[in-house]
């Protein structure tokens, strides 16, 4: 996705010795002339309205992430040599973090600000209130007016989620211990089965769907719909722009950059189709208990074709009232298992025979 910009807005720092709100580009505090110190951090502003590049510039200089001096800790201009405040060399200051999150931007007006202490409801860019000149609390995301935002309860989704996965990690858990924990039993090979299979094919109209220009040639076309083939960072004829949030990003300097993501997405035309494609109709079905397997007579009709084989192998073994099935892979395997043989077979909390070796 291509990042775009689409404008700047002033940022906030609250100053810690009186309290006030100052706007981001304001080194100073408005109200008592402390230097924003560096530990303080800017915050998203009530009020978003965005600023061209050239008008964010004039306000911060462009230079870049404020320094904050060596000495005082004053901020100073990216650009400046000396401090404004102690006059000390910059050479050895720090700048300002650049490049952090600052929240989803939020167009068009912010709530009014309701002074906390005369009740005077004020515009969300004021920092004192236009009554009282009491120092303004930035509303809450989401807040109306002067009550505020309201706690939301705390979700109960994580933890159905954990208790979920907890109940899912101890079955998982039971399944496994039954798996893969045996015990012996002894048993007696009761008989031997096979099965061979054919299957038979007969092309039948089958309902499909492509995109026009790759539908093969001969084929019944059905309906089409617009649909997104594909998508791409760079702007072309005809795409629909598609773009995420705008969001702030903090440029160390009282300022925010508002980018949003955007692809562009081509559509093209997807279509139905219906073609002639082999089906399984029936199957030819070969099976006995004896350990000379063979494959099924074949009788197709017109239009129809051999399909896929398919073969199976099972010993039956018995003890008591207990049977135990064993597979195995080849039809030559049958004869090392003559019926009434003995055998010791490992077998699994769900019956399943893992291993079997001749009683010696």
């Amino acid at each position: 996705m291509a990042e775009e910009t689409l404008g700047y807005v002033e940022l906030e720092w609250l100053c810690p010795h009186c309290g006030t709100r100052n706007g981001g580009t304001q080194r100073a505090c408005a109200r008592c002339g402390a230097a924003m110190p560096e530990k303080t951090q800017f915050q998203a502003p009530a009020g978003q309205n965005l600023m061209t590049e050239a008008e964010a510039q004039a306000k911060t200089g462009g230079a870049g992430p404020d320094i904050h001096c060596y000495f005082c800790g004053a901020r100073n201009a990216a650009n400046a040599e000396a401090c404004v405040r102690c006059g000390g060399s910059l050479s050895q200051g720090r700048a300002r973090a650049a490049g952090a999150m600052m929240g989803e931007h939020r167009a068009g007006p912010a709530p009014d600000l309701v002074c906390s202490h005369c009740k005077t409801p004020n515009p969300a860019e004021a920092k004192v209130c236009r009554a009282c000149n009491a120092p303004l609390a930035a509303a809450a995301p989401g807040a109306q007016g002067a009550q505020g935002a309201q706690a939301k309860p705390k979700s109960l989704v994580p933890m159905g989620i954990l208790g979920c996965v907890t109940i899912a990690a101890i079955g998982l858990l039971v399944f496994l211990i039954m798996v893969f924990r045996t015990k012996d039993a002894s048993a007696v090979v009761a008989e031997v089965s096979w099965e061979r299979a054919i299957g038979i094919l007969e092309e039948k109209p089958t309902k499909a769907s492509d995109w026009s220009d790759e539908i093969p040639a001969g084929v019944q076309r059905g309906s089409c719909s617009k649909k997104v083939r594909k998508t791409q960072s760079e702007p072309i004829a005809g795409a629909e722009k598609a773009c995420d949030k705008p969001k702030m990003v903090d440029q160390g300097d009282g300022t925010a950059k508002v980018v949003q993501n955007c692809e562009y997405k081509i559509y093209d035309q997807w279509c139905e189709y219906t073609k002639l494609e082999w089906k399984e109709v029936n199957r030819a079905v070969a099976k006995g208990n004896d350990t000379n397997p063979r494959w099924p007579d074949v009788k197709l009709g017109s239009g129809q074709k051999q399909g896929d084989k398919s073969e199976n192998y099972k010993v039956i073994f018995k003890e008591k009232d207990e049977k135990y099935t064993y597979s195995v892979k080849e039809a030559a395997e049958l004869a090392k298992y003559p019926v009434g043989s003995r055998w010791t077979l490992k077998v699994n909390a769900l019956g399943s025979v893992s291993e079997i070796a001749p009683v010696k």
